[in-house]
């Protein structure tokens, strides 16, 4: 059940940025594999890892044995545009700013407010 059809629309938004970012994959895997004189982007070093199934290999080489589905690729395009995982919200709901009975140490001192003779124009 739902009435304001929010399912629906979130679907739809949901369908919509797959695509962009399939689009953006596509675009990335039909140019040619770039040389040391092409500037590359962190999707390019991303396929660099690509492979059609996570497979993890024993070996020396870090490359070889790290392998990325293109749905792993997509999650981490989503997570650098989206913020990550932590937001400032949830970061600021961790932060308790309420004193605890017991934590805080009473000044040894009260400090007192000294007047002081303002200058005078004169002197400017």
């Amino acid at each position: 059940m739902d009435p304001q059809g929010l399912n629906n629309r979130l679907e739809k938004a949901r369908a919509s940025l797959d695509g962009f970012i399939d689009s953006i994959i596509d675009e990335h895997m039909q140019k040619k594999k770039p040389t040391d004189s092409v500037e590359t982007d962190m999707v390019d070093e991303l396929l660099a890892f690509y492979s059609d199934e996570a497979i993890v290999t024993e070996s020396e080489d870090l490359q070889n044995s790290i392998k990325l589905t293109r749905d792993n690729i997509k999650a981490i395009i989503m997570d650098v545009m989206f913020g990550g995982t932590e937001t400032v919200a949830s970061a600021i709901d961790e932060l308790d700013m309420d004193d605890i009975f017991g934590l805080t140490a009473p000044r040894a001192t009260r400090l007192k407010a000294v007047p002081s003779p303002r200058l005078l124009c004169q002197l400017c």
